[in-house]
């Protein structure tokens, strides 16, 4: 859910010349580490489009590092394999644009080969069934309708889940953060 608070401040950082926009980047990159949480974000807010935008949130190495890393000619034949240019693809045959694409590019990519894999495997090494009632498709078909003002309000997620469950559990329940799934692999 940081997508739809960053895809704000992307949107208004999208007026800015591209020029100043690369340079910030440029900056970012040198000043902070690498995988850092507030330089990742700020990246993600500066980037020219979506594609983009999920390509700075979740990888640590771009096309430039991968350059300085393995020198010119590693590099090279490196190129046009990668993630940027299958995300490319994907995204050229949608009509979403925003937050609302990068959601279906991290559903695309991110879900299926690393979250859903990883608690299937654990789930069944414990003998447990798991089940995701959240990726039923009416509800994702439901929820990729809902604009994205209704999703998040502040830095605060899932807003409809919690107003459509708040007179049913307590306080603490409806107004607590989101924990991660802290998977032991």
């Amino acid at each position: 859910y940081r997508y739809y608070a960053l895809e704000r401040y992307r949107r208004r950082l999208a007026f800015a010349p591209s020029a100043l926009r690369g340079g910030l980047r440029a900056a970012v990159d040198r000043f902070s580490p690498a995988g850092e949480l507030k330089g990742r974000a700020a990246k993600y807010c500066l980037c020219n489009d979506e594609v983009q935008a999920f390509m700075s949130w979740w990888t640590l190495v771009d096309e430039g590092q991968k350059k300085n890393l393995f020198g010119d000619a590693i590099a090279s034949k490196m190129s046009g394999t990668g993630l940027r240019e299958q995300m490319d693809s994907l995204a050229a045959h949608r009509t979403e644009r925003g937050v609302d694409l990068v959601a279906w590019l991290e559903a695309r990519q991110r879900m299926v080969d690393y979250v859903l894999l990883r608690s299937d495997r654990l789930s069944m090494a414990c003998g447990l069934e798991a089940r995701v009632p959240f990726l039923d498709h009416r509800v994702v078909e439901f929820m990729s309708k809902v604009p994205a003002s209704a999703k998040m309000h502040d830095w605060t997620g899932k807003m409809l889940l919690r107003r459509a469950v708040e007179k049913i559990l307590p306080p603490a329940n409806t107004e607590r953060r989101k924990k991660p799934f802290g998977a032991p692999v």
